[in-house]
C-alpha cells in the first residue's frame, strides 16, 4: 500500500489593501487608475495560502504579519488536518521567514515534512502562484473595498467559491523536454548578449 502523501505549494501575498469607495467612483469614470492626491489605504492584509496540488483546494489564512511566527501558525493549520504518517512536501519561495531558526525547529520535530524552494527567479514553478494570479485578476484588480473586513471577506469567499466550484488536481501540460530547451533557448540568448 502506496504511502499518503500531499504535495502543498504555500505561498503569501503581502499588502492587498483596501481604498476607500471615493476613489472607486473617481477611477470608475477615467481611464487613468492612478491614486488621487486624498488616497488614504484603509489597511493591509496578509494572505497565506496553501495549494493541495492533488485536489486543487486552497487552504489559507490572512494575518497583519508576514514573521516565521505567523507562517509557523499557518503550517501548524495546515497540520491539524492532515493524517497521521501522511508524507508533507511544501513548495515554498526563498523569503526568509521560511528559513529562520523556528522553521527548522519547527521542521525537525515533524519527519513526515520536506520544504522544497523554488529557485529565486523561477517563482512560477510554484503552483500556487497560478491561484494568486487568479485572485488578482478576478477579485482584487480594480477593486475597492472601505473596509479591510470587506477586502478580508472578498477574499474569502473567492477563495471558498474556488474551494467548492472550482479545485481541481494539477497537472502539467507541457512536456518537461520542451520546458528545459526553452529554457536554453533564453539562457543561450541572455548568454549571446554579453
Amino acid at each position: 500500500m502506496p504511502i499518503p502523501a500531499l504535495a502543498a505549494c504555500s505561498r503569501y501575498r503581502t499588502a492587498v489593501s483596501t481604498q476607500p469607495a471615493k476613489a472607486a467612483s473617481a477611477a470608475e469614470n477615467s481611464t487613468a487608475r492612478a491614486p488621487s492626491h486624498d488616497y488614504k489605504r484603509n489597511g493591509t492584509t496578509c494572505l497565506m495560502a496553501a495549494l493541495d496540488v492533488a485536489t486543487g483546494r486552497v487552504v489559507r489564512q490572512m494575518t497583519s504579519r508576514h514573521r516565521s511566527e505567523e507562517f509557523i501558525a499557518f503550517l501548524d493549520h495546515i497540520a491539524k488536518n492532515i493524517e497521521p504518517d501522511t508524507r508533507v512536501h511544501v513548495i515554498l519561495d526563498n523569503v526568509s521567514s521560511h528559513k529562520s531558526a523556528q522553521v527548522h525547529e519547527w521542521l525537525k520535530h515533524r519527519p513526515d515534512w520536506s520544504f522544497h524552494f523554488t529557485p529565486t527567479p523561477a517563482s512560477w514553478t510554484n503552483t500556487v502562484e497560478g491561484f494568486f494570479s487568479k485572485l488578482s485578476r478576478q477579485r482584487l484588480k480594480n477593486a475597492f473595498f472601505n473596509s479591510l473586513d470587506k477586502c478580508m471577506d472578498a477574499i474569502e469567499a473567492f477563495i471558498d467559491h474556488h474551494n467548492a466550484n472550482e479545485a481541481r488536481a494539477f497537472r502539467w501540460s507541457k512536456n518537461p523536454e520542451d520546458i528545459i530547451a526553452s529554457w536554453k533557448r533564453g539562457y543561450q540568448m541572455i548568454e549571446s548578449k554579453r
